[in-house]
């Protein structure tokens, strides 16, 4: 492999670089000697010999700093920094001064502390003087890009005052879509879900102008709602509602319905029936598997009953939702015991499959099969 070969006044610069290595981090060199060369010829002026002088006692200060730590992947860190913004003529003095004081503890994570440093690097690049990036228009932000990355660090470790001054910082980062899909408060209610200070993050978003009920833009047009749904993430979607999320929002992954749809058929059940607490319709389907008889029954009371597929769906919804009263009473009004619905499952499997042992055995009485079974 070949490698670039630095001019003397960066060499002059590693010497102190050096120090800072330690045997595993030597294997690290060569990329520490591309960043440095690339960042001294990053700028130019009137006096350039002076001027590269200047900017190698600043190379000097900002790892003499990070010396007594010893730590390799920061250094590292530092450098590629650099190198993002080596044709922005920022000086590592500048890029330093951005650090915080939090910034220097010995004991702060790997991964926040790239992420200040990312941060340190946006607060640079969004001076002034770069007012390209300033343009309040500009709302889609690549996944990769230090603010984008700054942002889901901040929600994901539920660091909410950091996460204010970027908003603060950055008036449009509220509404900005990130990868031009995805809003904030979609990255806040995103699977896994269950992120710290979530709730209070939710809050900080809305009330920087995020929308409540902004949708996905994609494959399907879920809002956050539907994303905390199918998280089960019950905070969450308190916060959401709290703040006039809506409840009956279409768009869902699941034939395009509301965040209840979501919620039923990914089996997060406690994210369920807080939605039909906080007010919630139901269809049949999802009655069934939620156990809710009264709602189950009105349905064949109306005007329009359910049609035989309605009621075979439903029947695979109740054993999915592991409730054998709804599976009885539908079975007794012509569900198919044996059809082969989602995931190629029968009604006896989703039973199995949700831990149902008792409805199980009740379907096994039935004369009810695997789908391996048929073959």
């Amino acid at each position: 492999m070949r490698h670039s070969h630095p001019s003397p006044s960066a060499r002059n610069g590693d010497e102190h670089i050096g120090l800072l290595l330690n045997e595993p981090g030597l294997l690290l060199r060569g990329e520490h000697q591309v960043a440095v060369t690339l960042f001294l010829r990053g700028e130019r002026c009137e006096y350039p010999a002076s001027d590269a002088e200047v900017r190698r006692a600043h190379v000097r200060a900002l790892f003499r700093a990070l010396q007594a730590q010893g730590n390799p992947a920061k250094i590292c860190c530092i450098h590629r920094a650099l190198l993002s913004v080596s044709k922005k003529s920022i000086t590592a003095a500048t890029l330093f001064h951005q650090l915080p004081d939090c910034s220097h503890d010995p004991e702060l994570p790997e991964h926040q502390w790239a992420t200040i440093v990312g941060w340190a690097v946006l607060n640079v690049c969004l001076s002034p003087a770069d007012q390209t990036l300033r343009k309040p228009d500009v709302l889609n932000i690549q996944p990769d890009e230090p603010l984008a990355v700054a942002a889901v660090d901040a929600i994901h470790s539920g660091n909410t005052e950091f996460l204010k001054r970027l908003l603060h910082e950055n008036p449009s980062l509220a509404t900005a879509r990130i990868g031009g899909t995805r809003t904030l408060l979609h990255i806040a209610t995103d699977w896994p879900g269950h992120f710290p200070n979530s709730a209070a993050t939710v809050a900080a978003l809305i009330a920087h102008g995020a929308e409540v009920n902004a949708p996905f833009i994609g494959r399907h047009t879920e809002t956050p709602l539907h994303w905390a749904a199918s998280s089960d993430d019950v905070v969450v979607m308190d916060a959401l509602l709290d703040h006039g999320a809506g409840i009956e929002a279409t768009g869902a992954a699941i034939g395009g319905g509301t965040p209840l749809a979501d919620a039923v058929a990914f089996g997060q059940w406690q994210a369920a029936r807080r939605l039909v607490e906080r007010g919630a319709r139901t269809t049949l389907w999802q009655a069934a598997a939620l156990g809710l008889m009264a709602r189950v029954a009105e349905h064949f009371a109306s005007h329009t009953p359910p049609t035989p597929d309605e009621v075979t769906n439903a029947f695979w919804c109740a054993c999915h939702g592991g409730q054998r009263r709804p599976a009885e009473y539908l079975l007794r009004r012509g569900a198919q015991l044996n059809w082969v619905g989602y995931d190629g499952l029968t009604p006896i499997d989703a039973a199995s499959r949700s831990g149902a042992a008792e409805l199980v055995e009740w379907l096994r009485s039935q004369g009810a099969r695997s789908a391996q079974d048929l073959g």
